[in-house]
C-alpha cells in the first residue's frame, strides 16, 4: 500500500520537508517512489505539483493527517493571495487613469440670438 507523507531534510534547527510518495512498509529518509514539493514551515515556502498529488490518489495512496492539514492550507492561501493580488492590480489601475486623464474644464454652449 502507498502513503504521501512528509521526509524531514535540512540541517539541525532548520528543519525543511519534502513531500513524497512511498511503500507504508519502508522508511520515509530512504528510498521513495517519487518526489512530490517541498514546504519550509521557517518562512512558510511549500511547493507541491497537486496534479501528481491526485494522481496517486485515484491510484490508491492514502495521505498522512500532516499531508491532509497542509494541502487545505495551501489551497486557501493559494486562493486569498489570487484575490488579493486582483484586488490591489484593479485598484492601481484605478488610481493610473484618474491621473492620466485630468479634469476637463466644462464647455459653455453657445447660444445664439
Amino acid at each position: 500500500m502507498l502513503k504521501i507523507c512528509l521526509s524531514r531534510r535540512g540541517k539541525r534547527k532548520h528543519a525543511t520537508f519534502r513531500m513524497i510518495v512511498l511503500d507504508k512498509r519502508k522508511d520515509p529518509l530512504g528510498d521513495f517512489i517519487e518526489d512530490l514539493g517541498f514546504y519550509d514551515p521557517h518562512t512558510k515556502k511549500a511547493d507541491f505539483n497537486l496534479e501528481r498529488i491526485k494522481y496517486w490518489v485515484q491510484n490508491g495512496a492514502k495521505k498522512s493527517s500532516r499531508v491532509e492539514r497542509l494541502l487545505e492550507k495551501f489551497d486557501e492561501k493559494k486562493k486569498l493571495v489570487k484575490v488579493s493580488k486582483k484586488k490591489k492590480k484593479i485598484a492601481k489601475q484605478k488610481k493610473e487613469k484618474k491621473k492620466e486623464a485630468p479634469a476637463e474644464p466644462k464647455k459653455e454652449k453657445k447660444v445664439d440670438k
